[in-house]
């Protein structure tokens, strides 16, 4: 078995940025980039050959979720989430929020698309990033 010293040299951390709202060409954009450009380009691995993007739905819970970077609210089904504003920033949008949902004008989802991208290198090898 590896050392956890030689788990951690080898491990490399990718961050996402989840979506509480309507997803965006903005998020989309950013967690290209922090998944397959941003370490390819510190690897030093200046040329991709080719991307190749898998899709999959997986069913979830119906849970709402607390994301504090954004001090907002998640787990809405993604194609009625614009209809409420997500974040927790004064007591009336947590209200606002809790009837909305009491009211059924925004529901939890049942299912999270899943993305993963296949970026094939130049020495034939594949590596496969969750986006």
């Amino acid at each position: 078995l590896p050392s956890v010293r030689a788990i951690r040299n080898h491990t490399s951390t990718v961050k996402i940025t989840p979506t509480i709202g309507p997803i965006t060409f903005e998020t989309i954009t950013k967690n290209i980039c922090s998944v397959a450009i941003k370490p390819h380009m510190s690897a030093g691995l200046t040329t991709l050959h080719g991307v190749s993007l898998l899709t999959d739905e997986t069913a979830l819970d119906e849970a709402a979720t607390y994301h504090p970077v954004e001090n907002g609210v998640g787990g809405y089904c993604w194609k009625h989430a614009g209809n409420v504003y997500p974040f927790l920033d004064t007591y009336e949008a947590a209200e606002r929020l809790a009837s909305k949902l009491s009211l059924g004008e925004v529901h939890l989802g049942k299912e999270m698309l899943a993305v993963v991208a296949h970026c094939f290198g130049e020495d034939g090898t594949v590596q496969a990033r969750s986006l």
